[in-house]
């Protein structure tokens, strides 16, 4: 892991129990102050620095068709010969031994178990969502690392009920932020993408974390670093024209958590793949396992408190 320019910019943050460090290059010291309320309550001066993201900004540099959804580039792709002359200009990396993941205004360049990830913007006619650009490429880059470090960013909403976790998954328009929405703010530890980790003594936790729809780049002062429960059960949420929660086949919850609630999964490395399909399989058998069927209406969350 390279040490920082003297003329770099940087943020440090700290979830998952994980150090990260964000460093801009000279000249984005707007951007970077512009990204700080994103971290609202992760920012730490941490020590240990565990994951550093490089960020860098090449206007010359012209992406005509820049995908919408965060997208593998491949040599053969058109927006690949315009990137990679940035990518090793601004880096000194070879994009042709890198993945790249291109997205709106920018791109994310990593490459496996380095613990170090590469961000370039760049410009485009289409858009001009920098800090929705930049949220979504640290989404992935933090997936990304916290699977190589034995853990998961799961796609879904976390709580803690005094000190025991609950985990909500569902696909999109299920409820997650419905049901987040609903509870006291302080027990919420995100409602986007939580981290999944084990202690040392095997036990699994959940963390809060940065990533979030309710009160995202909100500049509240509070203190998420250290935010983590013992996670007891995973509620896979229904919309339905009824209430009840009924336990859940394990092999068939697993199945679906991995294909569809485990975000980054598609990008991870056949290793990283590996380990987090027996992460979650160990992760299940320690765990409750429930179908959560509801009303818009229902008294969801204080059904969940009583289940503790």
């Amino acid at each position: 892991m390279s040490l920082p320019k003297s003329n770099e910019t940087t943020i440090r943050l700290s979830f998952g129990d994980i150090g990260w460090e964000i460093r801009f290059e000279k000249g984005l010291e707007p951007l970077a102050s512009r990204f700080l309320p994103l971290f609202s309550g992760f920012l730490r001066d941490c020590r240990r620095v565990d994951a550093v993201l490089h960020v860098a900004c090449d206007f010359r540099t012209k992406v005509k068709r820049p995908p919408a959804v965060p997208v593998s580039m491949k040599p053969d792709d058109d927006g690949f010969a315009a990137i990679s002359p940035a990518l090793e200009r601004h880096f000194g990396i070879d994009p042709f031994g890198t993945s790249v993941v291109a997205f709106k205004n920018g791109c994310l360049a990593y490459r496996g178990m380095s613990d170090e990830g590469h961000f370039l913007f760049y410009n485009t006619r289409r858009f001009n969502n920098f800090s929705g650009t930049f949220y979504k490429l640290f989404y992935l880059f933090a997936c990304l690392v916290v699977a190589e470090k034995g853990g998961l960013v799961v796609h879904g909403t976390g709580f803690d009920l005094d000190g025991v976790g609950a985990l909500f998954v569902g696909a999109s328009g299920a409820g997650k932020t419905t049901v987040a929405s609903t509870a006291p703010l302080d027990r919420v530890l995100s409602d986007d993408g939580p981290v999944v980790r084990r202690d040392k003594r095997g036990n699994f936790l959940i963390y809060a974390s940065p990533f979030r729809q309710i009160h995202a780049f909100s500049d509240a002062e509070s203190d998420d670093t250290k935010k983590k429960s013992l996670l007891r059960n995973i509620y896979f949420l229904n919309k339905s024209d009824r209430f009840d929660v009924l336990p859940r086949a394990r092999v068939q919850a697993l199945a679906e958590m991995v294909l569809q609630h485990i975000h980054a999964f598609p990008l991870m490395s056949p290793h990283s793949k590996k380990a987090v399909f027996l992460f979650v399989h160990e992760l299940f058998s320690s765990v409750g396992i429930f179908d959560l069927h509801f009303r818009r209406d229902d008294p969801v969350w204080e059904v969940i408190l009583g289940r503790g």
